[in-house]
């Protein structure tokens, strides 16, 4: 699971520093958060994220055949793996008012959203077969922070509906 250590670590930082506000935990959080925004920019897109092999899986996504049985693409939870990025980021943000945290949530919220406009809502459904990651949940605190609208549409496409269909009835 290469890359969501890093989301992790901003939420638990950002956790000590609501709790503590300790100076040294402030600063590595800043640091934290100024190391990424390097790694974000150098994207050129929005994105942040570690998943190995990550620049050709997002940019094959559209044309992929989704089966359940490789994973999405050959690789292991990158959903969940890119959730603990986005959960960090809003905890930093959140937690300790970190603004650079908070342009950097909604850069990769539009990210997710652009990469993902271009699946049909059949491949969204079978791509969420293979695996979602709490990305939902992300998305809706996202139009839940903001009030716009365009998060909360997102946070539905990634409702997996053969999960949650049987659950409405």
């Amino acid at each position: 699971l290469d890359g969501h250590t890093a989301g992790h670590y901003l939420t638990a930082l950002a956790q000590t520093v609501a709790i503590t506000g300790e100076k040294k935990v402030v600063d590595r959080l800043n640091y934290m958060i100024d190391e990424l925004k390097k790694c974000q920019d150098a994207a050129g897109d929005g994105f942040l994220g570690g998943t190995p092999g990550s620049k050709k899986l997002w940019n094959d996504l559209p044309n992929a055949n989704f089966n359940t049985s490789d994973g999405l693409k050959g690789t292991w939870v990158p959903w969940y793996n890119l959730h603990k990025t986005f959960a960090g980021l809003r905890d930093a943000w959140l937690l300790t008012n970190n603004t650079k945290a908070k342009q950097m949530f909604f850069s990769l919220c539009d990210w997710c959203n652009n990469l993902t406009s271009k699946l049909s809502d059949t491949q969204m459904q079978r791509m969420l077969a293979t695996e979602q990651g709490g990305m939902n949940e992300v998305l809706a605190d996202a139009y839940a922070i903001s009030g716009d609208p365009k998060y909360l549409a997102l946070a539905k496409r990634f409702s997996h509906r053969a999960l949650l269909d049987p659950l409405i009835q």
